[in-house]
């Protein structure tokens, strides 16, 4: 059996993967062949995640995990699953925005950030420190919440053409057009000013 890791961007870039694999599954039609190459991508995911976990007793392992192509495997899955999502919508005939939510590698910064901002927008009094990873998987569910739930929108934020907005409520979600969170608004604030009703 292989080990856990539980505070390691590569296993973490794993997992966002394999989360996003499962959305993008629930927005199939159960017959459609795209099924299968979500299928086939996360099972990619499982096993480059297997190739790391087996170098996790390398003595130097930033070393062996560039030797390994580890990173460049993961940005190869990272492409193949915005390719699937592209034709998952095509195919789905939607013309609503994906809700798929990824964090990019400061997205602790961020939440540090603007926690104060998503307890008062959401109303969740009860976010524990962010620093926790029950903290961070509270406000990963309060964000993927907003952008479910909320109105979706696609327009310019600072130097992202194609951001798309979510808001529900105060709150508003900026993603890159990828689903990558990039920031947390109140409504009616500053660069919030530009959703207009």
């Amino acid at each position: 059996m292989l080990p856990k890791v539980t505070n390691d961007l590569c296993y973490e870039t794993i997992r966002n993967i394999r989360e996003q694999l499962v959305k993008i599954r629930r927005g199939l039609p159960p017959d459609s062949p795209l099924r299968s190459s979500a299928a086939g991508i996360s099972q990619r995911a499982k096993k480059i995640k297997g190739e790391y976990c087996q170098l996790l007793n390398s003595s130097d392992l930033e070393q062996v995990v560039d030797k390994a192509g580890i990173n460049q495997k993961l940005e190869k899955l990272q492409r193949a699953v915005a390719d699937l999502e592209a034709n998952a919508s095509v195919v789905s005939g939607s013309k609503s925005f994906s809700q798929i939510v990824s964090y990019g590698n400061n997205y602790l910064e961020k939440f540090r950030k603007h926690t104060e901002q998503i307890r008062r927008t959401t109303g969740r009094k009860e976010i524990i420190k962010v620093s926790s990873a029950q903290g961070q998987e509270q406000i990963k569910k309060l964000i993927e919440e907003i952008v479910i739930t909320g109105e979706t929108r696609q327009q310019r934020y600072m130097a992202i053409a194609d951001a798309l907005w979510s808001r529900k409520g105060n709150a508003i979600v900026i993603r890159q057009s990828n689903g990558e969170f990039v920031t947390f608004l109140e409504a009616g604030r500053g660069a919030a000013l530009s959703w207009v009703d």
